[in-house]
């Protein structure tokens, strides 16, 4: 399956920022190098195992496959989001 690095690296930053962590704070918990961390947050294609992954998502409490690809409900309420908004602005 196809990763989306930078999805997957805003997924990482943003549940990191609001669990209150630092880069540090997960280093500390996975052994996950601040580099590899950082890439990973900034979207760079990188070489990540899924061992690595799944110590960040066990670090910020998410499934795996979340952290991966993001959740499949979350995308179909933005989607509807946008659509109804897109609708309310082009009235026939």
């Amino acid at each position: 399956m196809h990763v989306d690095y930078v999805e997957l690296g805003t997924r990482v930053r943003v549940r990191r920022e609001r669990d209150g962590l630092s880069p540090r704070d997960v280093q500390a918990r996975t052994g996950i190098s601040l580099s590899l961390l950082q890439k990973v947050e900034a979207g760079q294609p990188v070489r990540v195992t899924l061992v690595e992954l799944d110590l960040l998502a066990q670090a910020l409490d998410i499934a795996l496959d979340e952290l991966m690809y993001g959740s499949p409900v979350e995308e179909r309420i933005l989607a509807a989001a946008r659509l109804n908004a897109e609708q309310e602005s082009d009235p026939l």
